[in-house]
């Protein structure tokens, strides 16, 4: 049996949990070091100012998600590469918790790199307006509905749509399977590893989608 809570406390006691948050966060540092684009998450820097003034967004054209997610860090204005890191890290978690459960250690491990190696996610993440929210509610999304956590499912699908509207039938789509699911499993805190393949084969999907997609978005912009 694969348990996910056990699967996150056992990661913090091992020191390859550590180095794989220092092996994601150093491209990012570098990133930040060689890039002279502006960090653009800050353009939602006035409609969180609103919001925490209690006044009703006057520019509609964004969703208000990202202003949401920016609300605790506008002190930290200018300089919002702090944010960036703040969220990139927690992605980082999230992603070494699902892909800890994983049975088959070579792909899991094909799994785990594909953060890091993936240099365009990692750009996308520092210097688009939104994507570093939407990589870290995605995985929040999946690794919740894993866990059975449904007060964060619901939490972190809310404001993902809220960021990027797309997702309403992805976040439908997978209350849809979980509801599914649990007709015939109740127990979805724990995952027998040999009857539930295609669980796994659900995870795997969903961790690749993230970095799948931003690859795809490249190319198309490169032709």
């Amino acid at each position: 049996m694969v348990s996910v809570e056990k699967t996150g406390l056992n990661a913090f006691k091992s020191p390859k949990f550590w180095l794989y948050l220092i092996v994601c966060l150093a491209p990012l540092i570098i990133v930040n070091r060689v890039s002279d684009l502006p960090i653009w998450i800050g353009n939602g820097e006035a409609k969180a100012r609103e919001i925490l003034n209690f006044q009703l967004p006057t520019d509609n054209f964004y969703p208000i998600g990202k202003a949401l997610m920016l609300l605790p860090f506008v002190w930290l204005t200018p300089k919002f590469f702090p944010v960036i890191v703040f969220y990139f890290l927690l992605s980082a978690v999230i992603y070494y918790f699902i892909c800890e459960l994983i049975p088959n250690r070579t792909f899991r491990y094909i799994c785990l790199a594909a953060l890091p190696a993936n240099p365009y996610l990692i750009w996308l993440c520092y210097s688009s307006q939104d994507t570093v929210f939407e990589l870290f509610l995605l995985l929040l999304l999946t690794f919740s509905a894993l866990a059975n956590k449904h007060l964060i499912f619901i939490t972190a699908g809310f404001l993902l749509c809220l960021t990027r509207p797309s997702y309403w039938v992805i976040f439908f789509g997978l209350a849809f399977f979980l509801l599914v699911k649990g007709k015939r499993n109740k127990v979805l805190n724990s995952l027998p590893v040999t009857s539930n393949k295609c669980v796994f084969q659900f995870i795997c999907l969903w961790i690749f989608f993230p970095c799948w997609r931003k690859w795809h978005h490249g190319f198309l912009f490169l032709q």
